[in-house]
């Protein structure tokens, strides 16, 4: 399996961009619309130029927030930019992109295909395939066991 079989078990779900000088506010707003948690940050140009993620409003604001509040950041003040970005190909393993994510301690990560962006896998997309498969080899352990020797019987032959 590749992160790409991934991408299309979560359907034809739109990439969701917004512009780095866009109000904080307004992203969180998109957020939470969508029930999402990254977006991917581009300039006039519709050029990448960085991700910022439900941790970025927390994390790099909180201290500023009791003073101005999250309406005077713009988006490219919390993103994290493109240069800093870590990205994954469509046709990587999802075990290297889940390496990537515990060893950078990210939660979201933009997906390539010929050097465009995609989409975003989470964590969350991850562990449901984790699950998916270790529910599949769970089974045919299960079914191994029940009949070591490979024979199966069809029916009602008793």
């Amino acid at each position: 399996m590749k992160v790409e079989d991934i991408m299309k078990k979560k359907g034809d779900s739109p990439l969701i961009t917004v512009d780095k000088d866009m109000k904080a506010i307004e992203a969180v707003a998109i957020l939470d619309e969508h029930k999402i948690g990254a977006l991917i940050v581009v300039d006039k140009d519709d050029n990448v130029v960085g991700i910022v993620s439900e941790r970025d409003f927390l994390y790099k604001a909180y201290k500023q927030l009791k003073e101005k509040g999250v309406g005077f950041f713009s988006v490219g003040d919390l993103m994290t930019s493109a240069d800093k970005m870590y990205v994954a190909q469509k046709s990587d393993k999802p075990h290297d992109v889940m390496k990537l994510m515990l060893k950078k301690r990210i939660r979201h990560v933009p997906i390539m295909d010929d050097g465009v962006i995609v989409g975003i896998i989470s964590v969350g997309d991850l562990l449901g395939y984790l699950l998916e498969k270790y529910e599949e080899e769970a089974f045919l352990l299960r079914e191994h066991i029940k009949n070591p020797m490979g024979i199966h019987v069809y029916g009602d032959n008793k």
